[in-house]
């Protein structure tokens, strides 16, 4: 269980930064209306003794590269006990829109830039001694032979691949989802099939609630 005090730095890209506030979202300034809100809100309510703190700074729009850049400062500096990461979508995204015009411009998104990106992630995070939760992208389809869940899958399938190599803490929230879209269309969790709406985002919080009770600080 987590320790009174502890810290938890979520961090990603528009679905973890959700109109949060800026520099950093907390619950004075605003942890925006998606997941992190739900789950510090969960936290806070489940237990109120251990005072936990949640900070947010996910920015929309961010590819592995671009959190990598700002990972220091933005997220390690607020010394954190636990952080997790939910980041990818950009770099699956980006080969279905503006790659199609400027191919050059993927060789920065494609998936051995994104492991490399993430492994440093990774090794950053363990050196100051956190605990870290790599939850996977995802995409709000239920046909996996659909191009761009088909990528989202290899993406995915690396995140499970280094979080096995460090022992790092792994949120699946792509099998929870297409656990509802197999009862459900995915339309009722999203316009896009990227951002979520409030049910899609109660779906990743309670996935990672699941994960964060069990850490051990």
């Amino acid at each position: 269980m987590l320790k009174k005090y502890a810290r938890i730095g979520i961090t990603g890209d528009s679905v973890t930064d959700c109109g949060r506030a800026h520099p950093v979202g907390c619950r004075n300034t605003g942890l925006g209306n998606g997941y992190a809100f739900f789950v510090d809100t969960a936290l806070s309510a489940l237990y109120p003794e251990q005072k936990i703190w949640v900070d947010n700074t996910g920015i929309s729009g961010n590819t592995s590269k671009q959190l990598l850049e700002r990972f220091d400062e933005d997220v390690l500096s607020r010394n954190p006990d636990v952080i997790t990461v939910m980041i990818g979508i950009n770099n699956v995204w980006r080969h279905f829109d503006i790659g199609s015009y400027f191919p050059e411009s993927l060789k920065e998104l494609d998936l051995p830039h994104y492991e490399s990106n993430l492994r440093k992630i990774i090794e950053k995070t363990l050196v100051k001694n956190c605990k870290l939760v790599l939850i996977t992208p995802y995409f709000l389809e239920p046909n996996k032979n659909d191009p761009i869940r088909k990528m989202c899958d290899e993406y995915s399938a690396a995140v499970k691949a280094l979080a096995d190599e460090y022992g790092t803490y792994f949120c699946d929230v792509q099998s929870a989802f297409d656990k509802f879209m197999e009862k459900e269309s995915a339309y009722l969790l999203s316009n896009d099939r990227v951002h979520p709406n409030q049910i899609g985002h109660y779906i990743i919080a309670n996935e990672l609630l699941k994960i964060l009770e069990t850490v051990e600080l």
